[in-house]
Order: structure tokens, then C-alpha cells, then sequence
């Protein structure tokens, strides 16, 4: 989707509200399986809230356990467009950026438009360990004063509902 697209879509939806966004990315491939059609397609919920807004993030700036956010090093600037908000990276490449809701999301792998498990594909080794990340629990994160968080390329994005 276009970010114009996604702006479109989020016009009506409040602050706060949970939205879920699908996306449709190629897998992370090693280089050796390159010209293999391997494709993730996921559905996460996101909360259209700042990072900086959510409770355990707020609670830590305000208690002085951790800084206020700040861009990551990859991103030159943030866009809006109407009440949404999108990064700029330094090479062009814009995304969309929110708080991840560890509810309701899925995610499947396809090989030649036919679905693989995630074990056949790491059994075979096509794919990077990035794709397969171990990332800490939500409490872990809360007590870090942080929240999941996703920054999705818009050129990945393929609906929102």
C-alpha cells in the first residue's frame, strides 16, 4: 500500500483504537536460496498510540528509568499524513511505525505459493536467523520501560482492517 493508501484507511479510526494490518514480505534468505520464492505473510495488531504514550514506557520516563525515545539511527525524519504517522529512511524507504498488540497475531510462510512450516525451513536452512527472532516476553520489555513495537516498510503492507 501507497502510505497515502494507509492514511486513507486509518482516517476514521481514533487514537488508541487497535488495528490489524497484513503484510506480505519475501523471507529473509540466505544468500545461497536467494531465487527461492519464499514469502511471510502476517497479521499483527497494532494500537495507533505514540511509543512514547504507552504505560510502561511513560511510567519509566517519568520515573527517570530510561530517556524519552529517539529515532532509530536509520531514519531521517517522521512524516505525517492526515493523523498518521510514518518514518523516513535515509535511503527513501518509508515505513509505518506502532506499538505491536501481542494478540491475535499470525504469521505463515509460503514456498511457491504453497505453505511450508517453519521447521521444514529451518531444517533446509533458507533462511536467515533474523527471520526467526527470539524476542523477549512483554513483561521483560515492561520492566525495560519499553512495549513491542514494529516499523513495517509500506511497500509490504497489503491491507488494513
Amino acid at each position: 500500500m501507497s502510505p497515502q493508501a494507509i492514511a486513507d484507511a486509518l482516517d476514521s479510526r481514533k487514537a488508541g483504537q487497535f488495528v490489524t494490518v497484513v503484510i506480505n514480505r519475501k523471507a529473509h534468505l540466505r544468500k545461497q536460496w536467494e531465487m527461492l520464492d519464499i514469502r511471510k505473510i502476517s497479521r499483527i495488531q497494532i494500537q495507533l498510540s505514540s511509543y512514547a504514550n504507552r504505560a510502561p514506557v511513560k511510567e519509566a520516563i517519568e520515573n527517570g528509568t530510561r530517556d524519552a525515545p529517539e529515532l532509530p539511527k536509520h531514519i531521517s525524519h517522521v512524516t505525517t499524513l492526515g493523523n498518521v504517522r510514518f518514518w523516513v529512511g535515509h535511503n527513501g524507504k518509508t515505513y509505518f511505525p506502532y506499538p505491536l498488540i501481542d494478540t491475535n497475531t499470525t504469521s505463515e510462510y509460503l514456498m511457491n505459493g504453497k505453505p511450508i512450516t517453519v521447521d521444514a525451513l529451518k531444517a533446509h536452512c533458507y533462511c536467515l536467523a533474523s527471520e526467526f527472532p527470539n524476542r523477549p516476553s512483554k513483561e521483560t520489555l515492561a520492566e525495560r520501560g519499553q512495549v513491542p513495537f514494529v516499523g513495517v516498510g509500506v511497500e509490504h503492507i497489503t491491507a488494513i482492517r
